[in-house]
């Protein structure tokens, strides 16, 4: 009986060229996966924002304070527990499941001081990386778009 002492060069190579192959075909789809999961969470961050906003302006005129707001930003990742009004609010509905980032949320324009629409970024100088409502559904359109933060796009995303 012949003792098995492990395995040819040929084998050894067959191996590997599997590998590269099944690697050549995952990582690119495995990239594009990853690219439409942040978009995602910053469309959704950006709607939270937008929610958390709104919620606190029911609230103010719900106890009959004055709930007259502009539009803003602030940035989660300096913020504290220890933050009131509307930074408070984001800060609660944000701080414990979304990344570390910068938000801007604005008005519609109308004169009501009806908050609308917010953005989600990761600094307050990158560019846009979530909106609500209108949000990029396709990220090979959102990443070359020359989207500014603070400003509203309601077209389609180019």
């Amino acid at each position: 009986m012949k003792k098995f002492k492990g395995f040819t060069l040929v084998e050894l190579i067959v191996v590997i060229a599997i590998i590269g192959v099944l690697a050549a075909i995952l990582v690119p789809n495995m990239m594009g996966y990853i690219s439409k999961s942040k978009l995602s969470s910053a469309n959704t961050a950006a709607k939270n924002v937008q929610t958390a906003v709104v919620t606190w302006k029911a609230d103010q005129e719900s106890m009959g304070k004055t709930s007259d707001i502009t539009s803003g930003s602030y940035d989660i990742s300096a913020g504290s527990d220890a933050d009131t009004g509307i930074e408070g609010a984001i800060y609660t509905a944000l701080a414990g499941n979304s990344n570390p980032g910068y938000c801007y949320y604005g008005q519609d324009g109308s004169g009501t001081s009806a908050i609308v629409w917010a953005q989600w970024a990761d600094t307050s100088t990158s560019a846009v990386w979530g909106q609500y409502p209108n949000a990029c559904s396709d990220y090979t359109a959102f990443k070359n778009t020359s989207a500014t933060f603070g400003t509203y796009y309601s077209g389609e995303w180019s």
